[in-house]
């Protein structure tokens, strides 16, 4: 079964050799029990761990089963010691950080049976050597004779050939070492004992075989065994030589009986794990948080972006000026470009700016031909990733409120037309008069009433509706109030709900305070409470400002009547000169009121009060009043229809505006200097087209749907010019917040590099805690890379542990940041740790672990097995 031929071990010492054995040759039977006696350094202990693989031989040769070992891998031995050897220690060698049926399973787990199948075995193991009751405790809660037996049972639960005792009673008491020896000669009945020891009594009495050794030589043998009868040893292992080694599988650790090894060995040290693995984590946290606030911040941007697009579409105008050209063109200056730059010369020279700009005026406007491009974007526009597009014309439309007040039924809300400056503020504010004006202007360019988008879902998406409901006939609109249920005192009076007594209430008194304000500024007298102003106001005008509230209720149902710009002229009753056609005035606003009271009008009723939802920064409706698609196209109708239009069309005039300054068309008593463009309003040529991207990512395909429109143009004219200024603003704001993160994380991640320096000096010191383990683990054929992967599995569980116990800490920190961003910016929940970088950075610190515990984790597989078994 096994032989030993002329084997030879030596031990490099310093400068010297020594000879633990000197020519060792001899035989064993399948089934017996051999003692090996001698003294202390005769080459006992040496013999045994060459017999059972963990030392390997100088010369000779080791023949098992009728096969040489002297070509035998590394994998070759693990699988002979975990197939076909059981090790028996004097000091137990248990690891102490498992179980009792643990440490008993663990060969069985390396030669890949499965959990039932390796508990059974186990527990037959345990019950066998009488420990049935003790399976779940730790080694430390045994006694030495329990320990032992326990060491029996994992040498063989693998069902071994061979069973290696290494003077099993050594640290045994008499009552005891006879237990173990009854033990071990029941075993011996069916397979080979080799037992090592110093007792010569016990190996007297339960032996069937005494050897002898004496300074590396075998100096007696009570029952020698020659393989093959007559045949001398050299004869036996020339013919065994010859045959192959039988193919045994190869032993193998699953890395999660790795992770279950390295796991109970942590919680033994529960509070050096803990630290470490917070250690671990300081990195992992300082990225987090900057990657929260960085997301936070971007996904802010990000949310800004898209509400903006709803305020500040990509808009194309008939007419297009290069902005960013224009910029340029000022940047650059004049044509100069050759001059030298800080010349020493005193001389002082004019830079021809002017020429440089009026000669490049003309190249930065130019004419978009939306028509064909609203062919093109009827035709192929993708709602995938545009929202809605929006056809601006020029309808130049006049409100009416039509006021349920008696003393003043119908009034003219937009255009704005502001009280008289005089009758606002009088003689004594004159001076303030610029002010005045400047918000007249102001009220002049603000819109009261636009188009809603054609789109209800990105509508209920940004708005909740108060009261009411979305528009569902074409002359219904809905009016907006802001987060606090507010309408601006603006937006009231051009709703009509507030008058021209308010306007000259509000600037009165605005007036008188800031008359106040200077005279206290002057003299340092006691300014005027609120009360006192309002009361010097009352006294000015006689009246006071309309109330401020009003329920939903008086909101709905509220009632406009709107015309035309066509419908501002009327005929004067002359033709032109040698014509047929009629002459044309304009309206004075007392005649366009009677004109729209005697019914010549489009209604349109408010029939909702919507606000924006909670979380939404921007949305699509930029008006007091919105109405619907279907009532522009109704007021283009109405346009259309008109005489003044249909004259127009009669005369074929061609273009899209018409002009009514020509004295042919009007009459001289049309106050020409007052009077506007009439136009014929094509549904086909829209002056503006607002196109509403999906998303901010989607923009960017819109652009290019409109790059694809340009490449595909045949003439150069009909090539669409725009500038994407919000967008270029936005982005500008994004790359800054990217660059600010990826410096903080640069810094931070130093911090990683320290903490990964300090995981591998605790792994390596884990590895000299666990030296004995490791050598127990290759005694039962661990391969070295199951060792290394043990310790690989300990620094995946200290990274994994550092990187949740970031993420954890990383959450808990969030709160109060949160709570101070939004006292100090106003800014809700902006800290916001992405899913995706929570589990990016625990992967990351994984992976710094793994790659810091490696070299420990190499130095541990490459240790002597029989070295470490010796460490205490």
């Amino acid at each position: 079964m096994l032989s030993l031929i002329d084997v030879t071990k030596t031990y490099a010492t310093g400068n010297e050799d020594v000879k633990a054995l000197k020519g060792v040759s001899m035989s064993f039977r399948k089934s017996e029990f051999v003692s090996v006696l001698g003294p202390s350094g005769c080459g006992k202990t040496t013999l045994l761990n060459i017999i059972g693989g963990l030392d390997r031989y100088t010369s000779g040769d080791l023949v098992i089963n009728g096969v040489s070992t002297k070509n035998y891998k590394d994998g070759d031995w693990d699988a002979y010691r975990n197939h076909s050897v059981g090790f028996v220690f004097q000091s137990y060698n248990l690891i102490p950080h498992q179980t009792v049926i643990k440490n008993v399973e663990l060969a069985l787990t390396l030669s890949g049976i499965g959990k039932e199948e390796r508990r059974r075995r186990a527990k037959e193991a345990l019950e066998r050597v009488g420990l049935a009751d003790q399976i779940n405790k730790k080694p430390n809660q045994l006694s030495g004779g329990q320990m032992q037996r326990v060491a029996i049972a994992r040498a063989i639960v693998n069902d071994p050939e061979i069973i290696l005792a290494d003077e099993p009673t050594g640290a045994l008491d008499s009552e005891t070492s006879v237990q173990i020896m009854e033990i071990l000669k029941e075993l011996s009945s069916n397979r080979l004992i080799v037992m090592v020891t110093h007792n010569g009594e016990l190996a007297k009495e339960y032996s069937t075989r005494i050897i002898s050794l004496s300074d590396g030589l075998v100096i007696g043998d009570t029952d020698p065994y020659t393989e093959n009868g007559e045949e001398s040893e050299a004869e036996a292992n020339e013919t065994q030589g010859e045959k192959k080694p039988k193919k045994q599988k190869k032993p193998s650790m699953s890395f999660l009986t790795a992770l279950s090894l390295s796991l109970n060995n942590l919680f033994t040290k529960k509070a050096r794990t803990i630290l470490t693995a917070f250690a671990g984590s300081i990195g992992i946290i300082g990225i987090a948080l900057i990657l929260s606030l960085s997301a936070g911040f971007n996904s802010y941007i990000g949310d800004v972006q898209r509400d903006t697009l709803s305020n500040y579409p990509l808009t194309i105008n008939k007419s297009n000026l290069d902005t960013t050209a224009m910029i340029g063109l000022f940047a650059e200056g004049g044509d100069d470009k050759d001059l030298p730059s800080f010349p020493k010369s005193n001389e002082i020279t004019s830079q021809d700016l002017i020429e440089n700009l009026l000669v490049n005026v003309n190249s930065l406007m130019s004419e978009n031909n939306l028509v064909k491009f609203k062919e093109y974007l009827d035709e192929n526009a993708d709602p995938e990733i545009i929202n809605a597009i929006r056809y601006a014309y020029n309808l130049n439309l006049s409100v009416f409120f039509d006021s349920p007040d008696d003393e003043e039924p119908l009034r003219s809300v937009s255009p704005v037309v502001l009280p008289n400056f005089n009758d606002v503020a009088g003689e004594a504010f004159s001076y303030l008069r610029s002010y005045y004006m400047l918000f007249e202007q102001l009220m002049r360019t603000r819109g009261l009433a636009s188009e809603l988008l054609d789109n209800a879902r990105l509508l209920d998406s940004q708005y909740e509706v108060l009261a009411g409901n979305w528009p569902e006939r074409a002359n219904q609109a809905v009016i907006l109030v802001d987060e606090h249920n507010q309408i601006a005192d603006i937006s009231l009076y051009m709703l009509g709900l507030m008058n021209d007594k308010d306007i000259t209430y509000v600037f009165h008194r605005l007036f008188i305070k800031m008359s106040d304000d200077a005279e206290v500024e002057r003299t340092g007298k006691t300014p005027m409470t609120e009360e006192e102003l309002d009361a010097k106001t009352y006294e000015d005008l006689g009246f006071k400002r309309s109330r401020m509230s009003y329920n939903v209720n008086e909101l709905l149902n509220l009632k406009y009547r709107i015309v035309t710009n066509a419908e501002n002229y009327k005929p004067t009753g002359e033709t032109q000169q040698g014509g047929t056609f009629p002459l044309w005035v304009k309206r004075t606003p007392a005649e366009l009121l009677e004109y729209v009271g005697a019914g010549n009008y489009q209604e349109l009723e408010v029939c909702g009060i919507v606000r924006l939802r909670e979380g939404i920064t921007s949305g699509s409706i930029s008006t007091p009043l919105s109405y619907t698609k279907e009532f522009t196209d109704l007021m283009m109708a109405r346009n259309n229809s008109t005489a003044i239009v249909n004259q127009l069309l009669a005369e074929k005039r061609t273009g899209d505006y018409f002009s009514v300054f020509d004295g042919s068309f009007i009459s001289e008593s049309g106050h020409l200097e007052e009077c506007e463009l009439v136009n014929v309003i094509d549904s086909k040529s829209p002056q503006s087209i607002r196109i509403y991207p999906s998303s901010f990512e989607a923009k960017d395909s819109v652009i290019a749907f409109i790059d694809e429109y340009n490449a595909n143009a045949e003439d150069k004219k009909d090539q669409i010019k725009y500038t994407d200024t919000v967008g270029i603003l936005m982005n500008s704001v994004t790359i800054i917040v990217n660059a600010i993160t990826y410096v903080l994380i640069a810094f931070v991640s130093i911090s990683l590099v320290v903490s990964s320096i300090m995981i591998a000096v605790i792994t390596h010191i884990s590895v000299l805690e666990r030296t004995k383990e490791i050598g127990v683990l290759r005694s039962i054929g661990a391969s070295k890379r199951d060792v290394s992967r043990v310790f690989n599995a300990e620094t995946f569980i200290i990274g994994l542990a550092a990187g949740v116990m970031g993420i954890l800490i990383t959450l808990i920190l969030i709160i109060p940041i949160n709570i101070i961003i939004k006292s100090l910016a106003g800014l809700v929940n902006i800290a916001a740790l992405p899913i995706w970088g929570a589990f990016a950075l625990i992967a990351i610190s994984v992976v710094l672990t793994v790659v810091a515990g490696l070299i420990p984790a190499s130095t541990a597989s490459k240790k002597d097995p029989v070295v470490a078994l010796r460490t205490e």
